[in-house]
C-alpha cells in the first residue's frame, strides 16, 4: 500500500520534470516571441534558445525582428545573445540583469518568409499605440504649408487673381479687432459717466467751502485772535479739500487707467492690419521671392515626408519609456489584525533593471551584403527611474561596405515630472533612391542615385520640441520629369541642371503648440535672385494692386471708428483735466487766503511788538 502511494505522488513529479526538462526552453522561447511581437507588432523569431539553472541565465543561437511597416524586411537581426539574471532578485520577482551580450547585430536585412502580424494583433502592439502627438502636430502644419505654397505662374495667378474676392473671403481680424475697441470704449465712457457724479457732487462741495472762506474779509480783523481764528477756519478747511483732493486723484487713476489702456488698444490696430495683410498674400499664393519661400518651393514636400519619418520614432520613444507609476496602496488592515512589517533595505531594486546592452560585431564575421553591421551599447532600461537613478541611454554605430556609416545616439530621462527626450542620427555614404524635387504644382523632378550624407537632433522637453537636420548630397544629377511650364521653372530648371552637390537644412520647433519651421538650401540665393530679376517685377505689381485694395477697406473702417469713438475718448480726458483744474485752482484760492491771513497776522505782532516799545521808551 505504502509503495502504491509513493508511485502515485512521485509519477506525477517526475512527469512534471520531464516536461520541464524537454520542454522549457520552447515554452520560454514562445513567451519571448511573443513579448517581442507586443511590442513591435510585427514577427519575432528566436532560434536555438537554451535556459541555464547554474548560474541562471538564457541564450539562443539567433533572432529575427520585422519591420511592421515594412513586412520582408528586418528591423535587425543578430546571431548568439546571452545574458545572466541575479536569481536572489529573481526570487522577489523581479529581473536584474547585469548584461545582455548581443552579438552580430546587423539592420535591415531581407526576409524569406512574411514578417506581418493578424491586423488586430498588430494594432495593440506597443508601436502601433505608441501615438502620434508630435507627428500629428507637424502633419497639421506642414499640410497647411504645402497647401499655401506660392504659385510662380504668373499667367495662372493673373487669371484667378481677384482683391476683392480675396478680401470678401477674409477673416479680417482688424475689423474684429476694432468692434472690441469699440466696446471697450463704451464701457470706459459708461464707467466715466458713474464716476462723473461724484465728481460733481466734490465740485459742488469744494464750491461751497470756496464761498466760506471768500467771507474773511483780512482788512477786517482787527488783532490777533481774530486772525488766528480764521487761521484755523483755513487750515480745516485746507485739510477737507486734501481729503477730497486725494479721492479724485484715485478715482482719476482708475479712469486714466481705463483711457490709457483703450488708447493702447487702438494703437495695436495697425499690428492687425500687419497680419490681416499677411494672410491675405498667403491667401493669394502670390510668391514670395525670397531665400525662405525658393527652398520651400524645391525641396518643402520631401523634408516634410521625412520629418514625419522621424518624429515617428519620437513619439515611439516617448510612448515606450513611461514615468515610474505606483500602483494603488493596498487598504490598510484593521487596527489589532495581523499584519506585513517591511525591513528597510539597503538597497532597492526595480521589477526590471538591464544595465547594460553590449552590441557586438566580431570583425572575422561574414558580411551581408547591402545591410548595416552595428555596435554600441544601451545602459539602464527599467520601469522605474526614480530607484535606479539613472536615464535609459544608448549609443550605436555602424558600417556597411565600408562605405555607408551610422551612429545614433539617445537619452530617455523619466526622473522628473517634465519627461525629456534627446536623439541625434548622423548617416553617411548612403545611396538615395530618390529625392524629390519642387511638387506636383512645380517643376516636379528628382535626384537619382546619388551619396547623401544627413544628420539629425532633436531636444523633446515635455511637449516641446526642437529639432534640427541637414542633408548634403553629392553625384546629384537631376531628372525632370516635364518641361518647363512657365519662365519660373525655366529659370530653376537652369540652374538646377548646373550643379553636382546639394545640400539642405531645416530647423522645425514647437515651444507651446505653435509649430514654425524654417528651411534653407545653398540654391536659394542664386534662384531667389534669377527669379527676382526676371519676374520679379510683374509679382510686385500683383502684390502693390492687392495691398492697396486692403489698406483702402480696412482705413474706412478705422476712419468711421476714430471718427465715432475716438472724440468720446477726448471728451472724457478733456473732462478729467478741467475737473483736476477746478481742484487745483480752489486750492490754490485756499491756500493763498491762509497766506494772506499770515501775513496780517505777523504784521499785527510786529506793530504790537512796535507799540510796546514806543511805551516802555515814553516812560523813560
Amino acid at each position: 500500500m505504502r509503495k502504491k502511494f509513493l508511485w502515485f505522488a512521485l509519477v506525477p513529479i517526475v512527469l512534471a520534470v520531464l516536461f520541464v526538462y524537454l520542454f522549457l526552453d520552447k515554452i520560454v522561447e514562445n513567451s519571448i516571441e511573443e513579448a517581442g511581437e507586443e511590442i513591435v507588432g510585427a514577427k519575432v523569431d528566436i532560434g536555438g534558445l537554451k535556459v541555464h539553472f547554474f548560474p541562471v541565465g538564457i541564450e539562443w543561437n539567433a533572432m529575427q525582428v520585422a519591420n511592421p511597416n515594412a513586412t520582408w524586411e528586418n528591423l535587425f537581426e543578430t546571431k548568439k545573445v546571452k545574458f545572466e539574471m541575479d536569481a536572489n532578485q529573481l526570487l522577489r520577482g523581479k529581473y536584474i540583469i547585469e548584461t545582455i551580450e548581443v552579438h552580430n547585430l546587423i539592420v535591415g536585412t531581407k526576409r524569406a518568409t512574411d514578417g506581418a502580424l493578424p491586423e488586430g494583433k498588430k494594432k495593440q502592439s506597443v508601436f502601433e499605440r505608441a501615438g502620434n502627438n508630435f507627428t500629428a502636430i507637424a502633419e497639421n502644419t506642414l499640410k497647411k504649408t504645402l497647401s499655401a505654397s506660392p504659385i510662380f505662374d504668373a499667367s495662372k495667378l493673373k487669371k484667378g487673381f481677384n482683391p476683392d474676392s480675396l478680401i470678401a473671403a477674409l477673416d479680417i481680424k482688424t475689423i474684429k479687432n476694432i468692434d472690441t475697441l469699440k466696446r471697450k470704449v463704451d464701457y470706459a465712457v459708461t464707467k466715466w459717466n458713474g464716476m462723473k457724479n461724484d465728481y460733481e457732487k466734490t465740485k459742488t462741495r469744494l464750491t461751497e467751502l470756496e464761498a466760506n472762506i471768500k467771507t474773511i474779509n483780512v482788512n477786517e480783523l482787527n488783532n490777533p485772535q481774530n486772525i488766528l481764528q480764521a487761521i484755523s477756519t483755513v487750515d480745516n478747511t485746507l485739510k477737507t479739500v486734501n481729503e477730497v483732493s486725494g479721492l479724485v486723484s484715485r478715482n482719476t487713476e482708475v479712469a486714466t487707467g481705463f483711457i490709457n489702456s483703450t488708447i493702447t488698444s487702438i494703437d495695436s490696430i495697425d499690428n492687425y492690419i500687419k497680419t490681416d495683410y499677411e494672410h491675405l498674400k498667403s491667401a493669394a499664393r502670390l510668391p514670395s521671392i525670397s531665400m525662405p519661400g525658393v527652398a520651400q518651393l524645391l525641396v518643402g514636400s520631401e523634408m516634410y515626408e521625412r520629418i514625419k519619418k522621424y518624429l515617428y520614432w519620437v513619439d515611439v520613444g516617448r510612448s515606450s519609456v513611461k514615468k515610474y507609476a505606483p500602483e494603488p496602496e493596498v487598504e490598510k488592515p484593521v487596527r489589532f489584525e495581523g499584519q506585513d512589517i517591511k525591513f528597510p533595505v539597503d538597497r532597492g531594486y526595480p521589477k526590471l533593471w538591464i544595465k547594460n546592452i553590449l552590441l557586438t560585431y566580431g570583425t572575422g564575421d561574414k558580411t551581408v551584403i547591402n545591410t548595416l553591421e552595428a555596435k554600441g551599447q544601451v545602459n539602464n532600461i527599467t520601469d522605474n527611474q526614480n530607484i535606479t537613478g539613472l536615464p535609459t541611454t544608448f549609443q550605436l554605430e555602424g558600417t556597411a561596405d565600408n562605405v555607408r556609416k551610422l551612429s545614433i545616439t539617445g537619452l530617455m530621462d523619466r526622473r522628473k515630472d517634465l519627461p525629456l527626450d534627446e536623439y541625434t542620427v548622423s548617416l553617411a555614404g548612403v545611396p538615395v533612391g530618390e529625392f524629390k524635387i519642387g511638387n506636383s504644382g512645380f517643376l516636379p523632378s528628382s535626384i537619382k542615385n546619388a551619396s547623401l550624407t544627413s544628420s539629425f537632433r532633436i531636444k523633446v522637453p515635455g511637449s516641446n520640441f526642437d529639432a534640427e537636420m541637414k542633408f548634403d548630397l553629392s553625384n546629384v544629377a537631376v531628372q525632370f520629369d516635364a518641361a518647363p511650364k512657365n519662365i519660373a521653372e525655366q529659370i530653376v530648371q537652369e540652374v538646377l541642371k548646373g550643379i553636382n552637390s546639394f545640400n539642405v537644412g531645416v530647423r522645425l520647433w514647437d515651444t507651446g503648440g505653435n509649430l514654425d519651421i524654417a528651411i534653407s538650401t545653398d540654391l536659394d540665393q542664386k534662384i531667389a535672385e534669377r527669379l527676382t530679376s526676371v519676374i520679379g517685377a510683374e509679382f510686385q505689381k500683383l502684390q502693390d494692386q492687392l495691398k492697396a485694395k486692403f489698406y483702402d477697406y480696412v482705413q474706412k473702417e478705422r476712419d468711421k471708428f476714430e471718427k465715432q469713438y475716438a472724440s468720446k475718448i477726448e471728451d472724457v480726458k478733456n473732462q478729467l483735466a478741467a475737473y483736476q483744474g477746478i481742484i487745483n485752482d480752489k486750492t490754490a484760492f485756499i491756500e493763498g487766503k491762509k497766506k494772506e491771513l499770515t501775513d496780517k497776522l505777523n504784521k499785527e505782532k510786529n506793530n504790537f511788538i512796535e507799540d510796546k516799545l514806543k511805551d516802555i521808551f515814553k516812560k523813560k
